[in-house]
């Protein structure tokens, strides 16, 4: 049962990050969510499944705003990656740790790090580029929908030793300023 309700998931993450890459680059920049909501609802979700693996999690939202320029559905494909990453990539009993934190400018940024093996000498966010035997889409989508945002994504260690994902989001466009001085025509 567990394991049809993984595939299931799995199906829709790929359902949603497929309809994320149709959407336009203009589409999704009028588009914004907060990345601390989506955060936290995505994490309850795939905490059941952290408890009957018997894997640790801590979710740390830092006070403040952390709206991104990123539509909710978007954004939610991306934290299931990032979890599902962590499930698929790692054994049973190897927890993980979800910070948002602001940068300053109006910019966030997620954190997702792992106390597993860890990329190895991998360049995980380029396609075909997984190491482990998949196909490294996910991370790819993650990089694109980072960049498209204004962000990067950038792969690392963990402070465990595991693998750590850091995703940074451009900040979210401002009110455009009616009668500016570029907009008078006098």
């Amino acid at each position: 049962m567990l394991l049809a309700d993984v595939a299931q998931v799995e199906a829709v993450v790929d359902s949603m990050i497929a309809e994320a890459r149709h959407h336009s680059k203009e589409t999704e920049s009028a588009r914004s969510s907060d990345l601390g909501a989506v955060v936290t609802h995505r994490s309850s979700f795939w905490q059941v499944l952290a408890d009957e693996q018997g894997r640790a999690t801590s979710i740390i939202i830092e006070p403040g705003e952390h709206f991104v320029p990123v539509s909710a559905d978007e954004l939610g494909a991306l934290v299931d990656v990032l979890i599902e990453n962590v499930f698929a990539h790692t054994p049973q009993g190897i927890g993980y740790h979800i910070r948002v934190r602001g940068m300053g400018e109006g910019r966030s940024e997620l954190t997702i790090e792992d106390c597993g093996p860890g990329f190895g000498a991998a360049s995980v966010v380029r396609r075909g580029a997984s190491g482990s035997g998949s196909t490294g889409l996910g991370l790819d989508i993650v990089s694109r929908t980072a960049e498209r945002s204004g962000g990067a994504v950038r792969t690392g260690e963990a402070a465990a030793g595991g693998a750590r994902v850091a995703v940074a989001f451009g900040a979210e466009p401002g009110p455009i300023e009616r009668g500016s001085e570029e907009d008078r025509s006098d």
